[in-house]
């Protein structure tokens, strides 16, 4: 009968062997009993008998014990032979001492017929005392003298060597925040086989995983440990890694795949408005930056406002009146939530300025751009340089259209220095809003602005791209500009910006190329107001400049108080091209 024996630990009882240093002990495997590996060994399960013609195998990765029960062995200069075809070292086997026991380990596959034997030689004993091996037929021979050893019962176990099972193969740690160890996900490893599961390493790749276990050196036959495993991603995008057990068992080592995404937490660059006057009603604050997710929360000094989730980029929140009853300064902040606490960004200031104070910063000097527009697929590019060979405290102050402070960005200009200001390209999917420009300095700075739209980004996707650059308009109390319109696809646009604490009354008149008054028309700003329209839509001049393929003429404006300037842009378009028309002062005698 044929049978595989995959690891065979043999066990010699009340055999006395009393050997000198140097000792020789050959075990003949013949006929050997078999008995359960954990139960009575006085109750035989069967037996492996070889006689003539048959054979019995030692399969690879199985282990062969002599043990020696009484004290222990010293290696000295031991060697193992082997007797059977195919079964030399280290081809086909490794030995080991360690302690009481000799280890043999199979490399490949051996089979052992009748009579073919295993002799250990060389072994230093330090004490007398049993030597557990095969019943059979067992000698130890050592200068010249051979001592027998009585027969006696015999009793072998047949243990399945070392198998690992992970459960389960692979762990998922989805989405995790740069900077934040996510919850720890388990691995078990079983044992399934009989014999002990020696573990070299246990070792998770790369460092963003990270493993600490309950495995030890070695896991017994049937019993198992835990591997826990956190993703700590030190950087954004999706990482993938394994987790790698090395053992004695067949098939190591044995791996778990590891994959996990690291997503950088929420970073500020904007708020819309950034500032605003104290008792006012409730506001929309936009918030500018990157990195937002469903679920980000704009926090107002810590407290959770109403928030809306835009894009990865814009997050709005209704700022309530309470928090604007009175002058204050606010740390605004956005919380992207997550499975270890979620990641705070970096605080921007909001302010709350005292009613009707003035947004004009202050400084010797006042440059005005009387318009600015992000949103409905446009955004706006301002430009200051430093006219002067020294340096200069400059203010940028952004003023909404019924004349609030929304911003405001003090910076110091080097020598001939520039400063470059931009809406995000994230702004353009907003809805249209208004704003002007007062720039305060030391010294004289000259500005420019560029308005650049975009129409497959605005909010109602159109067909066609187009930009605008114009530069500072000074304080006027009466002006005149050039007008044009061509029909169809002609407009005459208007911004004017009031300047002052009070309220103004501006006249606008056009006059046709003769000099001729063909229509007017009055507006009012209130403090530090802006207005902006096109003439072609407005009632008063409409019919005149769409009455012709091509009206050319002038248009003036008139305060009602010459102590009290207002700034002006004038834009002409046609079939979608912008320009900017020169505003001069004085008007027509």
């Amino acid at each position: 009968m044929k049978r595989g024996l995959t690891m065979l630990v043999l066990f010699l009882l009340n055999g006395l062997v009393s050997a000198p240093a140097g000792a020789q002990v050959t075990f003949n495997l013949t006929s050997v009993p078999v008995f359960a590996t954990s139960g009575d060994p006085s109750a035989p399960l069967g037996s492996v008998s070889l006689t003539a013609g048959n054979s019995a195998t030692m399969n690879a990765g199985s282990q062969l014990f002599f043990f020696y029960q009484v004290g222990a062995l010293l290696g000295g200069g031991a060697s193992v032979t082997c007797s059977a075809a195919g079964c030399a070292r280290p081809t086909n086997f490794t030995f080991a001492v360690s302690g009481n026991q000799v280890a043999i380990t199979f490399v490949t596959d051996v089979t052992f017929n009748v009579g073919n034997s295993i002799t250990v030689s060389g072994l230093d004993f330090n004490a007398t005392g049993y030597m557990m091996g095969t019943q059979i037929s067992a000698t130890a021979s050592a200068i010249g003298a051979v001592i027998t050893i009585p027969a006696v019962a015999a009793v072998a176990q047949i243990i399945s060597p070392p198998s690992v099972v992970l459960s389960p193969t692979s762990l998922n740690f989805g989405n995790e925040l740069v900077g934040i160890a996510s919850s720890s996900k388990t691995v078990t490893l079983s044992n399934t086989g009989g014999g002990s599961l020696n573990i070299s390493s246990i070792a998770a790749s790369p460092s963003v995983f990270v493993q600490n276990n309950t495995c030890g050196s070695s896991v017994a036959g049937g019993g198992n440990c835990t591997i826990s495993v956190v993703f700590a991603p030190i950087a954004a995008g999706a990482i993938l890694g394994s987790l790698t057990i090395n053992d004695n068992a067949p098939g190591s080592p044995q791996t778990v795949a590891l994959h996990g995404t690291g997503l950088n937490g929420p970073t500020l660059s904007s708020l819309s408005p950034s500032t605003f006057e104290a008792g006012s009603p409730s506001i929309v604050l936009t918030v500018i930056g990157a990195n937002f997710i469903s679920g980000s929360v704009v926090r107002w000094n810590g407290s959770d406002l109403a928030t809306t989730d835009v894009s990865n980029t814009i997050l709005t929140a209704t700022i309530p009146a309470s928090y604007l009853a009175s002058p204050v300064s606010a740390l605004v902040t956005v919380f992207n939530p997550g499975p270890s606490g979620g990641i705070i960004s970096n605080p921007l200031t909001f302010s709350a300025t005292a009613a009707g104070s003035s947004p004009i910063p202050a400084g010797a000097v006042q440059t005005v751009i009387p318009h600015s527009a992000f949103g409905g697929g446009w955004i706006t590019r301002l430009f200051v340089a430093n006219l002067t060979n020294s340096y200069n405290t400059v203010t940028i102050n952004r003023i909404n259209q019924t004349g609030i402070l929304v911003d405001s960005r003090p910076t110091i200009l080097p020598p001939a220095g520039e400063i470059y200001m931009a809406d995000s390209e994230s702004q353009r999917s907003l809805p249209l809003t208004i704003n002007w420009f007062v720039i305060g300095s030391d010294g004289p700075v000259i500005a420019s602005v560029l308005f650049d739209f975009q129409g497959a980004a605005a909010p109602a996707p159109v067909d066609f791209n187009t930009a605008l650059g114009a530069l500072a308009s000074p304080p006027l109390w009466a002006f005149t500009a050039l007008a044009r319109v061509t029909t169809p696809g002609g407009d005459l646009g208007l911004a004017l910006a009031n300047l002052n604490i009070s309220p103004i009354t501006v006249t606008v008149k056009l006059f046709d190329a003769g000099g001729n008054l063909v229509a007017q028309d009055s507006v009012t700003l209130g403090p530090f107001a802006q207005t902006a329209f096109d003439l072609t839509q407005d009632a008063a001049f409409s019919s005149i400049l769409r009455s012709t393929n091509e009206f050319v003429g002038t248009l003036t404006a008139t305060t009602s108080d010459a102590t009290k300037p207002v700034s002006a842009l004038v834009v002409g378009a046609n079939l979608n091209q912008l320009y900017s028309l020169p505003v001069v002062s004085g008007v027509p005698k």
